[in-house]
């Protein structure tokens, strides 16, 4: 064992290779051609396989133990773009971050599992904008042909937040708005 993956720093880089591996694996298993997330997931999943090679033949023996460190950085642009490709629903990369600091906590000083902490935590919420659906254009709809305008029967345009997380706007009456906010 100690001869296929090394010891020391190459150890620790072996590691993540499998991990980034692991990830690429993850990655085309749920890139399905219908979906929207597809594109995105490629792309993920092959920058993962590039990274696990890398991390795999480079010779680590020849850097500073804590040079491993370094591929945390590509490893949250991965779980960062695999969050936004999932329009900001950070629950399927949730494994992952924990690997992740598992990984440091391994290999590294509780020092840098707390250093990571901070970009691990802005990793995990920034995609987060995706799902609140900032930038997207909302259009109203018009009132249905032939029946009064919906302004004229005491309704305002509103929009709501549909379950996979796009925006859709609606009319609402006042009657309904006070109601929804006295729950």
């Amino acid at each position: 064992m100690k001869a296929l993956l090394g010891e020391g720093a190459a150890f620790a880089a072996r590691q993540a290779a499998v991990l980034f591996a692991l990830a690429a694996g993850l990655a085309a298993a749920t890139a399905v051609p219908p979906s929207t997330h597809f594109a995105p997931l490629v792309v993920i999943g092959a920058a993962a396989l590039a990274l696990a090679v890398i991390a795999w033949l480079l010779p680590w023996d020849r850097f500073d133990a804590r040079w491993p460190l370094v591929l945390t950085v590509p490893a949250l642009c991965l779980l960062a773009a695999a969050i936004w490709a999932h329009r900001g629903v950070a629950g399927s990369t949730a494994p992952f971050f924990m690997l992740l600091f598992a990984w440091v906590g391994l290999h590294f000083s509780m020092r840098a599992v707390l250093v990571l902490a901070l970009p691990a935590a802005v990793t995990y919420l920034a995609p987060a904008d995706r799902r609140a659906g900032a930038g997207t254009v909302i259009r109203r709809r018009p009132p249905r042909s032939g029946s009064p305008s919906a302004r004229s029967r005491g309704q305002e345009p509103v929009v709501h937040q549909a379950q996979d997380g796009s925006p859709t706007a609606c009319w609402e009456t006042a009657h309904n708005r006070s109601r929804a906010a006295a729950s």
